[in-house]
């Protein structure tokens, strides 16, 4: 693990096996989610009524909160990594929205 790498430190050691293991369901299981997740936001912006609407709205919630619980359990097995940013960098896109957002006024 680099030291730029947010991780669980419990992370559990998989088999190092050529087939499918938990990992990699869980990870096929995450991006059929977001796929899904991303669809449903479209739809609710596309919905001709409002009883359209509000039953593709409850599905697009549905279909976040298991997102965000799927990623949970990968992170907390230590499946899911994320990279630190370096605080510089976060600094110049955080002035480059605010200056973008003040000609926007």
């Amino acid at each position: 693990m680099s030291s730029q790498e947010v991780m669980n430190p419990k992370s559990e050691i998989l088999p190092d096996e050529k087939r499918f293991n938990d990992r990699d369901r869980l990870n096929d299981l995450l991006i059929s989610i977001k796929h899904i997740t991303y669809m449903y936001s479209l739809a609710c912006q596309e919905a001709s009524n409002n009883d359209l609407y509000t039953k593709v709205f409850g599905l697009f919630q549905e279909s976040s909160q298991l997102q965000r619980k799927t990623y949970d359990l990968m992170f907390e097995k230590g499946w899911y990594k994320l990279e630190k940013e370096q605080a510089q960098k976060i600094d110049t896109k955080h002035q480059t929205f605010k200056s973008e957002e003040s000609q926007l006024n």
